[in-house]
């Protein structure tokens, strides 16, 4: 009986000890949870303070630009983290991060509210501070899409290369990214997750796929040459050999495939291998978006309007299509377009573009091939680039948007304008963005000139092209200190019949693609 008893007893006695175990340990317990309650909010305030640096970093890199100053920057910055909750003194801007143009670096920080964290700090004999400070940090640096020009002579098909677009049942390792609906394997060029997983080499990105808009070249007017008696208002805008025909002749820029890729898209399926171009004018509106100014034309198999076939009958090859002579005095200055979209086919539709004031149609006649690029050069002297020698003589350039489609005519090297650089774009690296460089491609150098054609101020030693049939390349080029601005220009080695797609982009610039870099 004894022993039931102090059994019984024995486990009301550590019930005992339990509870005084747990009455000491319970500040222990509340101060970790208070801490840990603590931190998660200063973990939690830190997050929003990077999404709050990002967006403001973000938003001050795209709104800069060569004609922004700092100040609207830095203003651009602030308005963002005072959306997020943060005032204009919590937001600290460096509107050219590093010296240099289009990058910005954001720091937001603020005191946050801690609870638990001073009592701790009290009873461990540390003076109580009742708030931290949470900071974040981001830099975003924007890279502008510099336009290009087309290659060659302005007004010429004397030269290696010209524009081209195939259709968009052409495979896509033909050399064109942008016209085509799919990719060799039959994924959709879409530039989905599941595109994006695979290796297409450097500088594939989201944007490198099928695009709706075709090929955009920005033409500029400006009221200056609307004034010229001599421009009579009117602006000429000339298509060569705009169709999908094949004459078999030096004079056809165009490439016939039949073999194409084997699917429909969007329920429809090829037609004719030929391909089918539209060509379309557009005039920038006050919003950003574009309106036609004219009626847009397509050509497909059209031996009409073939190069060759025209100049065999003695007539100019350089078609003016209906309405493409515009009245400046009515439709007035601004930014124009052509677009030049595919929509049929899975051959290369080679082409060329240039524009002007208005002049009189040479008489119908035999002409010898030299005497056809006499026309042509006389164009050029008075309205193009001189032989190359001074760009500024253009009256109205054609410059590519973001991309140019490019197809070599023969073995060759081809020394081509890829662009205008800024100033500020001096000491700092540009990127150039080459897509299926393959065909008998050899190698590449790079020079730049003060933008009056004078010689290069620079020249990188020529570099061997690895053939990257289906694959993106880029080229890393240093812009040299004190550099006042100008073009750069691509001495390429080229093999015949290699199409390749071209881009450029120098930091800073009034458009491009703007992303976090920390």
């Amino acid at each position: 009986m004894r022993y039931n008893s102090f059994s019984r007893r024995f486990p009301v006695r550590r019930r005992g000890i339990s509870m005084v175990l747990f009455v000491l340990s319970l500040p222990v317990i509340i101060g970790m949870t208070g801490l840990v309650v603590d931190l998660t909010n200063l973990y939690t305030r830190r997050a929003y303070a990077q999404r709050a640096a990002d967006a403001a970093a973000l938003a001050g890199a795209m709104a800069s630009g060569p004609a922004i100053s700092d100040a609207a920057i830095v203003q651009e910055s602030k308005e963002y983290g005072l959306s997020n909750g943060y005032s204009a003194t919590q937001v600290n801007v460096d509107p050219r991060f590093g010296g240099v143009a289009g990058k910005v670096q954001v720091t937001v920080s603020r005191a946050e509210r801690v609870f638990f964290i001073p009592i701790m700090e009290l009873l461990l004999g540390n003076d109580p501070l009742a708030s931290r400070t949470v900071a974040a940090t981001a830099i975003a640096q924007k890279f502008g899409n510099v336009r290009l020009p087309m290659g060659g002579n302005y007004g010429t098909t004397t030269g290696a290369s010209n524009p081209s677009a195939f259709g968009p049942y052409a495979k896509h390792s033909y050399g064109d990214p942008y016209s085509v609906y799919f990719h060799d394997d039959g994924t959709l060029n879409d530039g989905t997750e599941a595109n994006l997983k695979k290796n297409y080499g450097v500088g594939w990105d989201s944007t490198s796929h099928y695009n709706p808009d075709g090929f955009t070249y920005t033409m500029t007017v400006n009221q200056a040459y609307i004034n010229d008696l001599q421009n009579k208002g009117v602006l000429r805008v000339e298509l060569y050999d705009p169709d999908g025909f094949d004459s078999k002749d030096g004079d056809s820029l165009d490439e016939i495939h039949t073999d194409y890729t084997e699917k429909a898209y969007n329920g429809v399926s090829r037609g004719a291998a030929e391909t089918t171009t539209r060509y379309t004018i557009e005039k920038k509106n006050l919003d950003g978006s574009f309106s036609e100014v004219v009626k847009p034309v397509e050509y497909g198999n059209d031996s009409s309007v073939d190069a060759a076939t025209l100049k065999a009958a003695g007539k100019n090859p350089w078609i003016t299509p209906e309405g493409f002579k515009i009245d400046l005095n009515q439709s007035g200055p601004g930014e124009y377009r052509i677009r030049v979209k595919t929509i049929d086919g899975s051959s290369e539709n080679g082409y060329n573009l240039r524009a002007g004031p208005d002049y009189p149609d040479p008489p119908v006649q035999p002409r010898t091939k030299d005497e056809w690029n006499a026309l042509e050069s006389k164009w050029n002297q008075d309205y193009g680039d001189k032989g190359g020698t001074n760009p500024t003589n253009i009256k109205v350039p054609i410059l590519a948007d973001e991309h140019l489609q490019m197809n070599f005519t023969r073995t060759a090297p081809v020394k081509v304008r890829l662009g205008a650089v800024p100033a500020t774009a001096a000491g700092q690296q540009l990127t150039v963005t080459k897509f299926d460089t393959d065909v008998g491609s050899k190698d590449i150098q790079y020079s730049f000139d003060s933008g009056d054609g004078s010689s290069p101020q620079k020249v990188t030693d020529p570099t061997f092209l690895t053939p990257t049939n289906d694959f993106w390349s880029q080229d890393k080029v240093t812009v040299p200190t004190g550099f006042k601005g100008g073009y750069l220009y691509a001495e390429y080695n080229a093999g015949q019949n290699d199409t390749s797609s071209w881009a450029m982009s120098v930091p800073g610039g009034d458009t491009g693609t703007v992303r976090l870099i920390k």
